[in-house]
């Protein structure tokens, strides 16, 4: 995987945000939710808490950011577990139940959808389930 340092993790020298991420602001996936909204919704919530590298499936945060990732990434399978409603993303869900990865989560939604560019994919033209 591509190691890195992990954006999300608390720093001296790192601003600390006055806005708060909780599992309410995330959007709903539904059957016919299109994945080009619905992604940018996501990255567009996480950057400002610098959790989009949860997002990457092949990113691995160096040893000294691990445990702060690993607690973002169980936030975002919470996140996604309550906003997830159509029923192939709850398949993936349960499928990782035992890890409680939402990055994990992520990469099957990502593998189902295909990667999307939203400037070259028209709103509407691809929905997840």
């Amino acid at each position: 995987g591509e190691k890195g340092r992990y954006e999300g993790a608390p720093s001296p020298n790192k601003p600390k945000s006055k806005v708060k991420l909780d599992v309410s602001q995330f959007p709903e996936l539904h059957d016919r939710t299109p994945w080009v909204d619905y992604n940018i919704e996501i990255v567009s919530l996480l950057a400002p808490h610098g959790m989009t590298q949860l997002l990457v499936p092949t990113f691995v945060p160096v040893s000294k950011h691990k445990a702060a990732f690993d607690i973002d990434d169980k936030f975002l399978y919470s996140a996604l577990r309550k906003t997830v409603k159509c029923a192939k993303g709850r398949e993936i869900l349960m499928d990782e139940v035992g890890t409680l990865s939402g990055q994990r989560v992520w990469e099957k939604l990502i593998n189902q959808n295909g990667a999307v560019q939203p400037v070259s994919v028209p709103s509407g033209e691809s929905v997840l389930c």
